[in-house]
Parts: structure tokens; C-alpha cells; sequence
């Protein structure tokens, strides 16, 4: 007992030579001086000694832990603000992750079918403001009605937009892949509100723009401007020729030109974006005349398959099916 209370008084006693001495900057005191002195050895002697110890003391609000380093010369640590000795270190995780995030958004946006061509200035505008988000099957990114924040970029998986009837029935209106914009255009909407529902389909990542980031661009960079109104120049001539298909033809045709156009774009099997039931409220027909049709095209061997996967077995008799609604151009 009389050792332990020895050994205890001895540890204080340390304590108050190295507060007395201003040895908790040891840094500042070395770099003052040539060489060893009498006294920085003295100093040296007594922090080894006590580091010897330490695990057998109890902190002290006067002295910050300690740890070794450099052949026994021990330095203070910092682990907050109670502790100002510690040296600063830079966020160096974080700058690293978010220059990531930069690089894979510009190579993301220079790979854009839309913006190919377009001056690197313009990209590094939208690339610094972009965030990436990842979303599960089934999570909803926006809503209809909400304030139009930003417009997506799809880098993995699927987004397809919908809106919902006065009964509550959904209606899906178009599935967004992998490299597509979504919401773009509600970006330059005076109303400033989502005019539909976005939701994920699979798991899927995609790229937040900001409103004011991506019309700040427009404005810099005229080209960009030009391309996007291209783009949403095309989609609503697509749209009218949509609704003069839906209203001219009749639910054999709608159909057999849906499947001719996706073997045409993503080749066989074709692999149907959504639901059998989803699908017959895109096409206009009820989803019982849906099945009824697949079900005898199948049976005249025109297709084969099930559920969501079809294979064209005779595309060109889909094809002359399909030809009083397609147009030239």
C-alpha cells in the first residue's frame, strides 16, 4: 500500500513539473533551439516516465492524452475542442469522395447522348452541382405537385414516371434507362411543380441537377440551351404523333407497333418495362384484350414468351400489322 500511494504521489508530482515547465507544446520549444539541452533531456526523461504509468491514471483536465512517437517523444493529441494542442488534419476522406463524385458525374455527362459535343465548361457547371442519390425498387424520387427542385440523370437502373387517375388508378407514362434525363423540362416550367410522379425501378442511381444549376448553364452556355430545347422539341412532336396513333388505330395495332419498336431499339427478347396491366393503360386497351392478343399471336407463332419476356418470331407480320400507324419521320 505505502508503493501504490509512492507511485501515486510521484505520477502528481510529474504532473505539476510538466505543467509548470510548458511542456504541453514540446513542438514550438524544439523548433526554438539548436540542439538537446539540460533541460529538454530533463523534460523528455519525465514524459517517458510518465507514459509508463499512464495507464493507471485518470485524465487530468490540465494535460491531453498522450501517445508516443519518434523514439519515445511524446506529443499531445487532440480529439476535440477541449483538447487545442493536437494539430489539425484535413478532411482528406471527404475531398477524396467528393472528387470522385465529380469525375463520375462529367464522364456520366460527356457519355450523354444529348450533351455530346458540347464545350467542358458547360459540363463542369452541371457536373460540380450534381449529387448522386441511390434509390430501392419501388422508392418514390418525386411527387406530383411538389416544388421542381432539380431534374435526374439516370446512371443505373430504371425511373418511370406515372400519374394517378381521379379512381386512384395509376398510369404509367414513360420508363426513364440509364443515361436519360427526367424532369428536365420542369426545370424551365413557370408553375415551378413536378408535373407527374417519379419512382424507382429496380435499384437505381441517379444524379441530382439543381433548377437554378442547370438554367445558370443555359444562360452561360447558349449551346446547351439549344440541345435541351431540341431535345424537348422532339419528345413533344413524339407526343403528338402519340396521341394521333392512340385515337386513329385500333389495339392490334397499338400493340404490334410497341413490340416492333422495342426489338427495334433494345433487340430481342424484348423485355417489357412494366406490367402487363401498365402496359394496357399506356396502349389505351383494356388489359383482358391485352392478354387476349398475346395469347393468340402466340398460338400463331408470331411470338413466344411469357409475363414480361417476348421473342419476335415473325416480325414481319407484326410489322404490316403495325404499318397503317407508323409514320416516315
Amino acid at each position: 500500500m505505502a508503493v501504490l500511494q509512492r507511485g501515486t504521489s510521484e505520477k502528481r508530482g510529474l504532473l505539476a513539473q510538466l505543467v509548470e515547465q510548458r511542456t504541453l507544446n514540446p513542438l514550438v520549444e524544439c523548433s526554438s533551439h539548436s540542439g538537446p539541452t539540460k533541460d529538454s533531456q530533463a523534460e523528455s526523461a519525465a514524459r517517458i516516465r510518465l507514459f509508463s504509468w499512464r495507464s493507471g491514471l485518470h485524465a487530468s483536465p490540465a494535460l491531453p492524452p498522450l501517445r508516443p512517437l519518434d523514439a519515445g517523444l511524446l506529443l499531445p493529441t487532440y480529439s476535440g475542442p477541449s483538447h487545442p494542442w493536437r494539430p489539425s488534419r484535413p478532411p482528406g476522406g471527404a475531398a477524396d469522395a467528393q472528387q470522385s463524385g465529380f469525375r463520375e458525374a462529367s464522364s456520366l455527362l460527356v457519355a450523354n447522348a444529348l450533351l455530346q459535343g458540347l464545350p467542358a465548361p458547360a459540363l463542369q457547371d452541371l457536373a460540380q452541382h450534381a449529387l448522386a442519390r441511390t434509390h430501392p425498387d419501388g422508392e418514390t424520387l418525386f411527387h406530383e405537385g411538389e416544388a421542381a427542385c432539380h431534374c435526374l440523370l439516370v446512371a443505373q437502373g430504371a425511373v418511370e414516371v406515372l400519374r394517378y387517375d381521379a379512381t386512384g388508378e395509376e398510369r404509367m407514362l414513360h420508363c426513364f434507362t440509364p443515361g436519360q434525363w427526367v424532369a428536365e423540362a420542369a426545370m424551365f416550367m413557370p408553375h415551378g411543380l413536378y408535373p407527374m410522379t417519379a419512382r424507382a425501378q429496380g435499384a437505381t442511381r441517379v444524379w441530382r441537377i439543381p433548377r437554378q444549376a442547370l438554367r445558370t448553364a443555359c444562360e452561360r452556355h447558349p449551346l446547351l440551351a439549344l440541345r435541351l430545347l431540341e431535345s424537348l422539341s422532339l419528345r413533344l412532336y413524339h407526343c403528338v404523333n402519340e396521341v394521333d396513333w392512340l385515337t386513329s388505330s385500333n389495339a392490334q395495332q397499338r400493340l404490334a407497333a410497341y413490340l416492333v419498336a422495342r426489338c427495334s431499339e433494345g433487340g430481342e427478347p424484348v423485355e417489357l418495362p412494366t406490367s402487363q396491366r401498365h402496359l394496357a393503360a399506356r396502349l389505351g386497351i383494356r388489359a383482358e384484350t391485352l392478354n387476349r392478343l398475346l395469347a393468340q399471336w402466340q398460338a400463331k407463332g408470331w411470338i413466344r414468351g411469357e409475363r414480361r419476356t417476348w421473342r419476335l418470331c415473325d416480325a414481319h407480320q407484326l410489322r404490316q400489322l403495325a404499318a397503317p400507324g407508323t409514320r416516315t419521320f
